[in-house]
């Protein structure tokens, strides 16, 4: 997968800001505005609603991060790509449930 870039990271290289700008996701992952719009319209990402520019959190980057690598390297299309969020949520829930 790729390496999230940013001028404050963690040592897993995952930005430490809080959000991060529409302007710098379409930089870094070269992604449209249109595509960001698409995949909040379709409900795969959800933007911050509380700021005055069009921004993501820390976790909406890296739920972004595994759709672009699903999409462009493994050839999922937009359809699947819900089905496998879908299945990987349904996973997490039920491995913190067992915990």
């Amino acid at each position: 997968m790729m390496s999230f870039e940013g001028p404050d990271q963690d040592n897993s290289g995952v930005s430490s800001a809080q959000w991060v700008s529409y302007e710098w996701i379409e930089s870094r992952f070269h992604i449209s505005r249109t595509q960001l719009r698409y995949l909040v319209r379709e409900g795969l990402i959800s933007p911050v609603v509380d700021q005055p520019e069009p921004c993501l959190s820390r976790q909406m980057v890296e739920r972004l991060e595994f759709i672009l690598f699903l999409q462009r390297e493994l050839g999922v299309n937009k359809a699947g790509v819900g089905i496998i969020l879908d299945l990987k949520s349904r996973l997490e829930w039920h491995v913190q449930r067992k915990m």
